[in-house]
């Protein structure tokens, strides 16, 4: 799946009757991880919204038993809405002398660094600027302010992790889309329960008509 060009939309089926291991849930699970922004629909004869279903942040969920023409709408509100949407906030970094405005949406994580922070890459980031990482002048609090508004939380005190990049988390422990591993401090366990909470609700609802 990685090796797949950029996806807009997905449209996938929740079972899979062919298959023991896998279903739409561990599919939506797994294109999560290399696709975060992408538009995610549910399209199956089940109907029920459980936490898994909102963990993948569906964009519409169609019944298979509604008209072509309902269907088609849903379709069609899709297309409209890639067309309206609208690129998120850069952020200024560097790498050497040379100063990038960088795509919050490129970011995973951003971490303290005496002063400053390392700003760490998605794997298509990566490859663009060639790096790892890139560095902001900002201090970590200046970023917090900056970036919560778009779904950057701390679960440390020393990194924000951006939440779209989120593959997987237990108690303790994040896993990033570029399978990256965090700790969550356990003073910092109540809130980013309650950050992820609300980006998956924010985000679901805003997709809705």
């Amino acid at each position: 799946m990685k090796k797949l060009p950029k996806i807009d939309v997905l449209l996938l089926d929740i079972q899979f009757p062919n298959s023991n291991t896998i279903n739409g849930y561990t599919a939506a699970e797994m294109f999560r991880k290399y696709f975060s922004n992408s538009l995610l629909i549910f399209c199956s004869g089940i109907y029920d919204i459980t936490p898994d279903v909102l963990l993948h942040t569906p964009f519409r969920y169609i019944k298979k038993e509604l008209s072509d023409d309902k269907i088609a709408n849903t379709l069609s509100e899709t297309i409209q809405f890639l067309k309206t949407r609208q690129p998120d906030l850069d952020l200024l970094v560097y790498q050497g002398r040379n100063s990038i405005n960088l795509p919050i949406d490129d970011i995973t994580y951003i971490a303290r660094n005496r002063g400053y922070c390392n700003v760490f890459l998605t794997k298509d980031a990566c490859k663009k600027y060639n790096a790892s990482h890139l560095v902001s002048k900002q201090s970590l609090p200046e970023l917090q302010d900056l970036l919560s508004p778009y779904h950057f939380s701390l679960p440390h005190n020393s990194y924000l992790v951006n939440l779209k990049h989120i593959w997987k988390s237990n108690y303790n422990i994040i896993t990033l889309s570029d399978e990256t591993e965090l700790n969550i401090s356990r003073s910092k366990i109540k809130q980013f329960k309650t950050d992820i909470l609300e980006y998956s609700t924010e985000k679901y609802k805003s997709q809705r008509p």
